[in-house]
C-alpha cells in the first residue's frame, strides 16, 4: 500500500534537492520514488526525461567519439592502403604505358610491312583503266566492260598472230593443216553444245589460242584489277591456277602489272605461279609464247618463277596414285580457270573430291607471307 505522507516527504526532499542545485542527490530521491511505484509529479517526470535525454546525448556523444577515433584510424590505414595502391596503380600504369610504347611499335612495324607487302593503290591508274575499260556496274556482282587498252592487247594480239603463223608453217604435213585445224575447231566447240571437249588434236591449243585465250586474258587483266583496286594485290604472291590451260591468269596478271608501272613506280614484284592442267600440249604452248614474245618484255621490277603440274585431275584430287606434291598452306591465290565441266556428273565430282575438299583447305595460305 502507498503511503501518501511518506511519498510526499521524499517529493519534498527531491525538490528541495533541486533547488539546492544537487543533481546527484535530485537523482538518488527520484529513484526512491521510482521504486516506492509512486505516481510520479509533473516535475519529476521531466527530471526522469531529462536525465534520459542527458544519458542519450552522452551516449550520442560517445559513440561520436569513438567513431571520430575510429575514422581518424581509418583514414589513416585508407591513406596507407590508397597509397599502396597508388603506388601499383602507378607502377601498373607504367607498364601499361610501356607495354602501348611496344604495341604501338609493333603497329607501325606492321603498317610498314602491310605497305611494303602490298601494292598501293594510284587512284591515277584506277580512274585510267576504269576510263579505258569502261566499266559499269551493273549491280553489287554484275560489272559490264565495254572498252579495251587498244595498245596492250594489240601487241598480245599481234605477237600471238605472229606466233600462230610460225606455228602453222611448221605444221607438217601441210596438206593436212586446214582439216587437222577444222577437226580440233569441232572438238572445242562442243562447250557451246553442253559437252566437254577430248583435247585429242594436236592443234588444239592452237585452237584455243584463236578462240578463247585473248577474251580470257581480258577477264584475268581485269580481276587484278579489281584485286588491285581493293588494295590487296601483293607484292609477292604464290599463284596456285587449276585446270589452267595456256596460263591466261598469269598472262593477265604480267600485263596489268606492266601497265601499272606507267602510272606508279612499282616494288620488286616476285610471282611464283604453279600450273595445273591435265593437257599438257596447253602448257606447253603458253610457256612457250610466254618465253618468245612475253617474257623479252618483262620489266626489272616484275620476276617470275613457273611450275607446272600435267596431271589428271580427278586422279590428282581422289589420290589414286599417291601423286600430289602441292605443298600445304602456301598458295595466296588459287583460281581456277577451265575447271567447270559441262557433264554435271562430272562437275560435282570435282567439286567434292578436288576444290573443296582438298585444294582449297591444304594449300590455301593462312594470310599472305
Amino acid at each position: 500500500m502507498i503511503n501518501p505522507l511518506a511519498n510526499w516527504w521524499r517529493s519534498y526532499q527531491f525538490r528541495a534537492a533541486l533547488k539546492q542545485g544537487n543533481q546527484h542527490l535530485a537523482k538518488q530521491k527520484l529513484q526512491k520514488i521510482q521504486s516506492s511505484g509512486a505516481r510520479l509529479s509533473l516535475l519529476e517526470q521531466l527530471f526522469k526525461d531529462k536525465l534520459q535525454s542527458e544519458a542519450f546525448l552522452y551516449d550520442a556523444r560517445k559513440i561520436i567519439k569513438n567513431l571520430r577515433i575510429s575514422r581518424q584510424q581509418s583514414t589513416v590505414d585508407l591513406e596507407v592502403e590508397l597509397g599502396a595502391k597508388r603506388d601499383d596503380v602507378e607502377q601498373s600504369l607504367g607498364s601499361k604505358q610501356q607495354e602501348i610504347a611496344s604495341l604501338q611499335k609493333e603497329i607501325e612495324k606492321l603498317s610498314y610491312q602491310r605497305e611494303a607487302q602490298f601494292i598501293t593503290p594510284s587512284q591515277e591508274l584506277i580512274d585510267a583503266i576504269n576510263s579505258q575499260f569502261q566499266l559499269n556496274a551493273i549491280d553489287e556482282n554484275l560489272l559490264q566492260c565495254t572498252g579495251i587498252d587498244e595498245q596492250t592487247f594489240y601487241e598480245l594480239e599481234s605477237n600471238l598472230v605472229t606466233y600462230l603463223e610460225s606455228e602453222f608453217e611448221r605444221y607438217t604435213p601441210q596438206s593436212s593443216l586446214y582439216s587437222s585445224i577444222s577437226a580440233a575447231y569441232d572438238d572445242i566447240n562442243l562447250l557451246t553444245k553442253g559437252k566437254d571437249p577430248q583435247y585429242n588434236s594436236p592443234l588444239t591449243p592452237h585452237v584455243y589460242f584463236m578462240l578463247y585465250f585473248l577474251e580470257s586474258v581480258y577477264s584475268a587483266y581485269i580481276g587484278w584489277f579489281l584485286v588491285y583496286q581493293s588494295g590487296l594485290l601483293p607484292t609477292r604472291m604464290e599463284l596456285l591456277d587449276i585446270a589452267a590451260g595456256s596460263g591466261s591468269v598469269l598472262y593477265g596478271l604480267f600485263y596489268f602489272l606492266r601497265t601499272a608501272t606507267n602510272f606508279t613506280p612499282l616494288p620488286q614484284n616476285l610471282i611464283c605461279y604453279c600450273s595445273l592442267e591435265q593437257e599438257p600440249w596447253l602448257q606447253y604452248h603458253g610457256r612457250e609464247f610466254w618465253q618468245q614474245y612475253v617474257e623479252p618484255t618483262t620489266t626489272a621490277t616484275i620476276n617470275s618463277y613457273f611450275r607446272f603440274n600435267a596431271a589428271d585431275l580427278f586422279i590428282y584430287g581422289s589420290n589414286i596414285d599417291g601423286s600430289r606434291n602441292l605443298p600445304n598452306k602456301f598458295f595466296d591465290f588459287i583460281t581456277i580457270s577451265h575447271c567447270f565441266f559441262a557433264d554435271q556428273g562430272q562437275r560435282q565430282e570435282s567439286h567434292q573430291i578436288l576444290f573443296f575438299s582438298w585444294i582449297f583447305c591444304q594449300s590455301m595460305a593462312v594470310g599472305f607471307k
